[in-house]
């Protein structure tokens, strides 16, 4: 999927390899433009959780879109660009511990994304 620029990859474990990540990273951020979410492992902890795959993925996809989107702002205390996503974090159910950009963050991303595509035109 592309987004003004940004894009999406959901990858499989084999594709995953030349990557080099830890083996509990679930998504990364490639800058400029492409976030990647690797699905056998997301499939694998919604299993652990008892989650449907959309349930984890989605945060995921989010968090790493939010990395290219915000730049130099990386993790923050809380919420979906947290420097760790618990296992509570993916249960939507409680809209208390439910993962939401700040609306700063929120602005930041809009211009960078408004800006990308003003780009592409």
């Amino acid at each position: 999927m592309d987004f003004g620029g940004v894009c999406l990859r959901v990858i499989p474990e084999r594709m995953a390899v030349g990557l080099q990540l830890h083996d509990t990273t679930l998504g990364v951020a490639i800058p400029p433009d492409v976030a990647v979410a690797l699905y056998q492992r997301i499939q694998d902890v919604a299993i652990r959780l008892g989650l449907s795959e959309h349930e984890v993925l989605g945060p995921i996809v989010a968090h790493e879109l939010g990395h290219l989107l915000l730049g130099e702002q990386r993790h923050s205390a809380a919420g979906i660009m947290g420097q760790e996503l618990r296992a509570n974090d993916f249960r939507p159910a409680d809209s208390r511990t439910m993962l939401f950009f700040t609306p700063q963050q929120v602005r930041i991303m809009k211009a960078r994304l408004r800006d990308r595509t003003l780009l592409r035109k």
